[in-house]
């Protein structure tokens, strides 16, 4: 696809254009894509999960957007675009969805979903996806990755993309399974988005969470001990670019205590 002229490059600067952008159930690519690329210098990546071929369009240098971080923009909120990169742990959960976790015909909610990869993954295993993250311009790749990876039925009938902040969660539903890669990274996280899938789980609902095996990753599975879940924890391996990550799987089963 033929880009536009240089971009005028201005993160976070999406969020203010309409935001039928992430709502209108039939967006044309090209004019989905134009609009990233007003504000990005992007590529496409090609991405193969297992046997299944994906291309995710990028932030051509995410380090630059760190220079675009004003002072108020970091104080306020400590704003970092995370979100810019395809973390391997995200390589991880989509095979982890589309090779060994029964999804099809689940409602699943990803937290943190930058680019959108895993969750893209979850709706082409056949599950009702809603795509989140803090960032709006996040949801637009993800959207544009999803309405480039997946059947214009899929697209569709199975992903919604809604802005949203874990620490004050309002999507109205609960879900089936919840998703999320590489966000246990900080500890003042870990009760939010353990209190989040507390409140957003069906009982008996499953959160599939991957990390790339750091330190914080072992104190997140101490903190999950204090609520309502059973927990498994294993271990996989990925190849990406010559190198092999290995990357920690968390499978909390929501298990609510009965009252009388």
């Amino acid at each position: 696809m033929a880009g536009p002229s240089p971009p005028s490059p201005g993160w976070g600067r999406l969020s203010a254009l309409p935001t039928d952008f992430l709502s209108s159930p039939a967006p044309v690519a090209e004019d989905l894509y134009a609009l990233i690329a007003s504000q990005y210098e992007v590529r496409v990546l090609p991405v193969g999960v297992g046997a299944e071929p994906f291309e995710i369009l990028l932030v051509r240098d995410s380090n630059r957007l760190l220079d675009l971080i004003s002072p108020e923009m970091f104080s306020s909120d400590e704003r970092l675009p995370y979100w810019a990169d395809l973390w391997t742990s995200s390589i991880d959960l989509a095979r982890w969805l589309l090779e060994e976790c029964d999804v099809a015909g689940q409602t699943v909610l990803e937290l943190g979903s930058g680019v959108g990869l895993a969750g893209i993954a979850a709706a082409r295993a056949g599950a009702q996806v809603t795509l989140t993250d803090y960032e709006t311009d996040a949801l637009l790749f993800a959207r544009y990755n999803a309405l480039m990876n997946l059947p214009a039925d899929a697209f569709r009938n199975r992903i919604r993309c809604v802005p949203m902040d874990w620490r004050a969660p309002d999507t109205g539903a609960t879900f089936g399974v919840i998703i999320g890669a590489d966000i246990v990274y900080e500890r003042r996280n870990f009760v939010p988005i353990l209190s989040l899938l507390q409140s957003h789980l069906l009982p008996g609902g499953r959160a599939l969470l991957t990390e790339p095996d750091r330190a914080v990753g072992q104190a997140f599975l101490a903190a999950a001990e204090e609520y309502p879940f059973s927990l498994h924890h294993s271990y996989s391996a990925v190849v990406r670019d010559g190198k092999t990550y290995r990357i920690s799987r968390i499978l909390l089963h929501y298990e609510p205590v009965q009252t009388t």
